[in-house]
């Protein structure tokens, strides 16, 4: 079994007014076990009810995805496709805020049960 490690960014606008506070490091921090969480239900819209309306996205492919409608569709299209019965783990995350009201949330994770689809049959991969 091979572990895929990637990261992406996600620039998630914190709307406390006291940015910066312990509870908007914590409230960054819990983003990607809700990702996990959102994603194993492989629904692109419930994933993207977590995210803000101007959320920034960058994938692992490097796709440059802006607001939430885009993310959507994005996410919509990818799981149910060949990640319709993928997991993802959260493994590493680093929470940096550029702005009070503003925060970078990276992190690594491990992805299994992807589907690879060939000519002739479909079969899974642990990446």
């Amino acid at each position: 079994m091979k572990n895929l490690l990637s990261g992406f960014l996600l620039l998630f606008l914190a709307g406390a007014s006291n940015a910066q506070s312990k509870e908007d490091e914590q409230a960054a921090r819990k983003l990607p076990q809700a990702f996990s969480d959102a994603w194993a239900k492989h629904d692109g819209r419930e994933l993207a009810k977590i995210m803000a309306d101007d959320v920034d996205f960058v994938t692992v492919a490097t796709a440059y995805l802006h607001g939430r409608s885009d993310f959507e569709k994005f996410h919509v299209r990818l799981l149910s496709g060949r990640f319709k019965e993928a997991t993802i783990t959260p493994l590493e995350t680093t929470v940096r805020f550029l702005h009070p009201d503003m925060a970078v949330v990276h992190w690594s994770w491990r992805i299994e049960r992807i589907r690879i689809q060939t000519a002739h049959h479909a079969s899974h991969a642990t990446a």
